[in-house]
């Protein structure tokens, strides 16, 4: 049992709100740290909202719990997920005692594999499938069907996005005046939802969605005027390699946003070693899009204050050394240009 993206009521701030009311005893209002390096950097004040101090690690955990929450007692739980989504939902599961089978990609990074069996427990199956998010989905869908079970969308789902959009509550609540918030994008439904909370309460506020280059489904269907399939995409930054939009979070994120960005691996790279050298953060590439997108905002954001989302910090030690040289070899190119 699915949702259908074309009955549903636009979402109002007291959605936004009851949701907030009904996951608040069980996820961390994260910090929204001032980041000195990056704001002198850039001339400006540079906010970086820490979901990687979540207990799944990531965002996810808002829309899945919100959407769970609401669901009937009765009947299994499905999911489909590149990681994160599968921990939220898994952490919900063994929360609220539900079964639930979580559908991932072959190619699902080792430890964010291990964090769904560690917070699912007794409660989850996990089964790995398929090259990417999209046909792990197209698996999880036909089982859902056959076992007459409720799927969790990890992004188009009125719930899920209205659970999201309440990282957004959180940052009006610690920061009341914002120029800039530059989002992280995959399925859409984190863009959605905190593109939709500043719409109604801080339209001034310019919305700055960023995909990674190898996984622009965004980009691709702004460019043919609608909501567009990839063919392939890379899977670098895992957690953002999604080949469609959601129906809903591409209606939204269009309507909401004032600008979209593709940043390269390379650049995805260097602002990952820059986070650990720094500050001894984690962070994994999809985590990181927001920041490294600033270089390409230099000139607008300079004398503004910009909130940028660090989404989520599950990330295999072993890709390290790729991420050390991609970033040197960015380097290298950057130097010889100069």
């Amino acid at each position: 049992m699915t949702f259908t993206a074309q009955h549903y009521s636009p979402l109002q701030l007291s959605d936004f709100l009851r949701a907030q009311a009904r996951i608040s005893a069980y996820v961390h209002e994260s910090d929204l740290q001032h980041h000195h390096a990056y704001s002198q950097r850039y001339s400006a004040k540079v906010l970086i909202k820490r979901e990687d101090q979540q207990q799944v690690r990531s965002f996810k955990i808002r829309g899945a719990l919100n959407a769970i929450l609401q669901l009937p007692q009765l009947g299994s739980l499905v999911c489909a997920s590149a990681g994160n989504h599968a921990q939220g939902f898994a952490f919900a599961c063994a929360l609220l005692e539900r079964q639930g089978t979580v559908f991932m990609p072959i190619n699902t990074p080792k430890q964010k594999v291990e964090r769904v069996k560690h917070f699912g427990g007794e409660y989850v199956q996990l089964c790995l499938v398929g090259d990417d998010f999209d046909a792990a989905k197209a698996q999880a869908l036909d089982y859902c069907k056959r076992q007459n079970a409720y799927f969790v969308h990890p992004f188009d789902d009125p719930r899920v996005i209205a659970g999201q959009a309440t990282l957004a509550l959180e940052i009006l609540h610690q920061q009341h005046s914002i120029d800039y918030l530059v989002l992280p994008m995959g399925g859409g439904g984190l863009a959605a939802g905190c593109s939709e909370v500043f719409r109604q309460l801080s339209p001034s506020t310019k919305i700055i969605l960023v995909e990674p280059e190898g996984a622009a489904s965004f980009q691709n269907s702004l460019a043919l005027g609608k909501n567009s399939t990839l063919a392939t995409v890379d899977t670098f930054a895992d957690g953002t390699a999604v080949r469609r939009k959601g129906e809903l979070c591409f209606t939204y994120c269009q309507r909401n946003m004032h600008q979209a960005l593709t940043v390269t691996n390379a650049q995805i790279s260097q602002t990952l070693v820059e986070l650990f050298n720094q500050d001894a953060i984690v962070a994994e590439p999809s985590g990181a899009l927001a920041l490294a997108a600033l270089d390409q905002l230099t000139e607008q954001i300079a004398g503004k204050t910009v909130v940028t989302v660090l989404s989520g910090s599950n990330c295999d030690a072993s890709r390290m050394s790729d991420f050390l040289a991609r970033s040197q070899a960015l380097q290298q190119v950057a130097s010889t240009t100069r």
